[in-house]
């Protein structure tokens, strides 16, 4: 018998060019770590020296305050300035810094007691201290005026996001440094930002650390973890995850949850931590209780996995549910995955479908590769191979390896696209390059057969080797094939059965027919009837026709089993059924 060896996405080759479909379903959970984008409000605290201020002054100072927590935001910015005017109209020889603290802590306490939303929230807050911020440059030179002090400290102010033009952008890079070189932290903070992105001013993480640290030094939460970031990453800063962890915590602390979430991703990955997922698991959880997506995304991973909680689908659909529900991508692939499997939730094609289309959408990689997959093998969607390797392209295009195995897939077995060789090897090469098995497996399979590429044994060999080391079965035992066969390197019975071990170990139902076939015929083993028949059994209980028509053999003929023509003609007529003519031949000569 000759070895059967096992190929690419969809399975592979073997005696007279036979073929095994085997389809890779790759459905891929993760976990994300969120920067920049969101900010908590920090309220400033009230001064001490104002209480030395006479009643009247202080009642007016909280009252202007409280008519300001009525105004609607468009009206901030206005009434704010005619408070202000007011109160020093009124009462001439008021230390101005401090009664504008005091307006500041006051009107920042009743936001944070509102009903209103975060962001309704951070667009007073924001309009209200660029106002103050102009009043006291305007009335800088007032003798009462002291030092130029900031307000706060302040929270860090949204990133604006309505300037487009190049002009409109440098602008307001000045108005934010002119902020920033006053010492108010949250203009500090986002000066870092627009240098950390090149925003109104040339890239530069340098700078980005710098700005950061002045506004971190200042308590600003914020700006702790975005400091704590590019320590993470080595940006503008030698890579420590220690310090990393040191700066999500002191935010962490201060309950901000884009801190949380991040300082549970260290401990997660034991990064400048010992891993402990259950420590993980608790900060996910205190971030995704103030309802950060992504920390309820991750908590929703940890269920699915039972990592540091026990093992629970319905509550990482839950978790799962409330993310996506804020548009959260990798929550909606996360859903796809549950409704395609049926954890958690009953199994629904159509629903998975429409998950993974909402976070492909939004260009998450894992969903596009996902809904390829649906579109690929007509589940929850008509079966279109066309619109399979559109998406399989774009998730490809976004460096995600398990997609460009597909697409060379698709290129190799002309799916949706012409055939072509040789586009299926440039795919495979880039994710094997990644370090994926199955691409390298796959990439073993071309050069075998001298597919895109020149035939060469050696090179087969070589990549099989690093799918093989990775653990993957089908490179196990195609490198077996190679060492019983000889081909790219010497010819090696006993490191053939090696290998074709590894791969039965796993279930491979190939590969135990190839082990069974070495022990009956003692290759690279000693003859033994009994554990051949043992190999063929477990591959024929997997439905292999090859391994059904092996055990009616021995049957048969009595090798390893009590000869039983009976048997023999059951397991026969197994194989014959799934279109095995070798076994349907010795049917015929039996009658």
């Amino acid at each position: 018998m000759i070895p059967f060896s096992l190929s690419i996405g969809d399975g592979l080759g073997g005696i007279d060019n036979a073929k095994f479909s085997m389809r890779n379903i790759v459905v891929i959970g993760f976990l994300v770590i969120s920067t920049f984008s969101e900010a908590a409000i920090v309220c400033p605290s009230m001064p001490g020296a104002i209480t030395n201020v006479n009643r009247d002054i202080k009642s007016e100072i909280e009252a202007s305050a409280g008519r300001l927590g009525r105004v609607s935001a468009g009206n901030v910015a206005i009434r704010t300035e005619v408070a202000a005017k007011s109160l020093f109209d009124k009462f001439p020889n008021v230390d101005r810094s401090l009664a504008l603290q005091t307006m500041a802590a006051t009107y920042c306490s009743m936001l944070k007691n509102s009903n209103l939303t975060e962001v309704e929230i951070l667009n007073r807050w924001e309009t209200f201290q660029d106002k103050v911020l102009d009043i006291r440059i305007k009335t800088a030179s007032h003798k009462q005026s002291s030092q130029p002090t900031a307000i706060a400290p302040p929270n860090v102010d949204k990133e604006k996001t309505v300037a487009t033009s190049e002009s409109s952008k440098s602008l307001e890079f000045e108005e934010t440094r002119r902020k920033a070189e006053l010492g108010y932290a949250g203009a500090q903070n986002n000066l870092g930002v627009m240098y950390q992105n090149g925003r109104g001013v040339t890239q530069d993480d340098a700078k980005a650390v710098e700005w950061y640290r002045k506004a971190a030094s200042q308590g600003l939460a914020i700006a702790q973890d975005n400091l704590g970031f590019m320590y993470q990453n080595g940006k503008g800063v030698p890579q420590d995850d220690a310090i990393a962890v040191e700066l999500h915590r002191k935010a962490a602390a201060q309950g901000l949850a884009l801190a949380q979430n991040n300082l549970g991703v260290m401990y997660q990955n034991g990064r400048g931590v010992t891993q402990n997922d259950a420590k993980a698991v608790e900060w996910y959880r205190q971030a995704g209780s103030q309802g950060l997506a992504s920390a309820q995304h991750n908590l929703g991973f940890m269920y699915q996995n039972g990592m540091g909680v026990p093992q629970d689908d319905a509550k990482a659909v839950e978790w799962f549910r409330q993310a996506a529900a804020q548009g959260n991508a990798a929550a909606e692939n996360g859903l796809g995955i549950m409704y395609q499997t049926g954890k958690g939730v009953p199994r629904d094609d159509a629903k998975a479908v429409e998950w993974y289309r909402q976070a492909a959408t939004q260009g998450l990689a894992l969903a596009q590769n996902n809904l390829g997959v649906m579109y690929q093998n007509g589940r929850g969607v008509t079966q279109h191979d066309a619109k399979a390797l559109e998406w399989y392209q774009k998730a490809a295009a976004q460096g995600l390896a398990i997609a460009q195995v597909n697409l060379g897939f698709m290129y190799e077995n002309g799916k949706g696209v012409p055939r072509d060789d040789a586009k299926a090897v440039e795919w495979y090469r880039q994710a094997a390059a990644q370090g994926l098995a199955l691409a390298q497996k796959n990439l073993g399979f071309m050069y075998e057969n001298g597919n895109g590429v020149p035939q060469d044994d050696a090179k087969a060999v070589e990549w099989y080797r690093q799918a093989a080391a990775q653990g993957l079965a089908l490179a196990q035992n195609n490198l077996g094939v190679m060492y019983q066969n000889g081909r790219g390197v010497t010819q090696d019975d006993a490191k053939a059965v090696e290998w074709y071990q590894k791969a039965a170990a796993q279930g491979l139902a190939i590969a135990q027919v190839n082990l069974g076939f070495m022990y009956e015929n003692g290759k690279g083993v000693p003859h033994d009837d009994a554990k051949a028949v043992e190999w063929y059994r477990q591959a024929a209980a997997q439905g292999l026709a090859l391994a059904q028509k092996k055990l009616g053999f021995m049957y048969e003929n009595g090798k390893g089993v009590p000869q039983d023509d009976a048997k023999a003609v059951e397991w026969y007529q197994q194989a014959a059924a799934q279109g095995n003519t070798a076994a349907q031949k010795i049917l015929d000569a039996m009658h």
